[in-house]
């Protein structure tokens, strides 16, 4: 039991207070006279929890909590930036925000809950099906799968809607999916056993192959991206929309990059602490934040060309438009009138540019039509 692992703490730390004063403990002013005393104790009880099991089994809940609370924090303020504009997409985008949103906040509960199960309660929770160890497969299917679905869906669309190569990606990733969810069924089953001890293994082989398969697809959908506009550049000439294409080659890479930097690093740290006994757990931090970076990169894709398309509509209404044009119906139609209009003065030709047919000698400009719309 975790509890059991903290009694050298525990002891530790009544050792120290016995040595301390008791108005000290109490007492502010006694406080501050030996201050080193306390010091002592918090660099004493540090010490011993570096070498005890009690930071493998909540050094790693804590981290995972902060990083995902911190990822929530993001997805959150991403969606209500989504839903300002969320009529510019369609019923089906709507319905896969909400859902990635809603797993999000599921996960953070569910980590949460670890955490106070496993401080406050002293319950070994790291083989329940809700949160701990055997509930990130699941949460990575959840997260990663409709998002790579998406961007697979992109690809085949600048590829000309050729789909062998969309549907090779589309088959990894529902196998991935499939792998995440037989490994959250067989950890939290018990099927993955150790046939001496008896303890619960961490499953690593088909969990691994999953990851394996979530990385592919990260690599394959960012190059052919990235060199779909790279391609691009070839027809482009104008510094401007050069400069468009290298921001969307930027985008792609912040919404691809750190999902499959998070993912190597899970297979890494996956395979080393996979095999060293059920308290080495510090892989855990890195697998919580691999889900959510995937509902980040999605959040983030859909924003920017939101904001894009705002641009460009704020600089096309800047633009003052002229309207040169003529007033066909008031141009002489018979030779009668045509020599009449000759026969006039010069100024007088300006009427013919004016909407009323009126001779506007006052202001010569009037034939021309401003509509600025700032």
């Amino acid at each position: 039991m975790v509890a059991q692992r903290l009694l050298p703490v525990r002891d530790t730390y009544y050792w120290a207070l016995e040595r301390i004063p008791k108005r000290s403990v109490y007492s502010s002013t006694a406080f501050g006279r030996r201050p080193h005393l306390q010091l002592a104790l918090i660099l004493h009880v540090l010490r011993l929890m570096s070498h005890s099991a009690a930071t493998s089994a909540y050094g790693p809940l804590l981290i995972d909590n902060f990083i995902s609370a911190v990822q929530t924090t993001i997805i959150c303020v991403q969606v209500a930036v989504f839903w300002q504009h969320a009529e510019r997409y369609s019923r089906i985008m709507k319905g896969l925000i909400a859902f990635i949103t809603l797993v999000s906040l599921i996960q953070t509960a569910g980590l949460f809950r670890v955490v106070w199960l496993t401080i406050v309660k002293a319950v070994d929770t790291r083989t329940q099906a809700f949160g701990g160890l055997s509930a990130f497969p699941i949460f990575q299917a959840l997260l990663a799968t409709p998002v790579q679905g998406v961007y697979t869906w992109r690809c085949y669309l600048i590829l000309g809607r050729r789909p062998w190569l969309p549907l090779l990606l589309c088959g990894a990733n529902i196998t991935s999916a499939a792998l995440y969810i037989y490994c959250t069924s067989a950890y939290s089953s018990g099927l993955w056993t150790q046939p001496l001890a008896g303890i619960k293994q961490r499953p690593h082989a088909l969990y691994l192959a999953a990851l394996s398969l979530t990385i592919f697809i990260d690599v394959v959908l960012s190059s052919l991206i990235t060199g779909y506009l790279f391609r691009s550049l070839r027809n482009i000439y104008a510094a401007r929309y050069r400069r468009i294409t290298y921001r969307l080659v930027v985008l792609v890479w912040e919404c691809f990059l750190p999902p499959t930097i998070c993912g190597i690093a899970t297979l890494v740290s996956y395979g080393i602490f996979a095999y060293s006994g059920p308290s080495k757990n510090w892989d855990v931090p890195i697998q919580g934040a691999l889900g959510k970076l995937y509902a980040i990169s999605l959040l983030v894709s859909v924003n920017v060309n939101v904001s894009y398309e705002a641009e460009q509509e704020s600089r096309t209404a800047s633009v003052i438009q002229i309207d040169t044009t003529i007033a066909l119906d008031r141009l002489p139609r018979s030779d009668a009138e045509n020599s009449q209009h000759t026969s006039d003065p010069p100024e007088q030709t300006r009427s013919l540019l004016l909407d009323d047919g009126k001779h506007d000698l006052v202001n010569p400009s009037t034939n021309l039509f401003i509509r600025d719309h700032v």
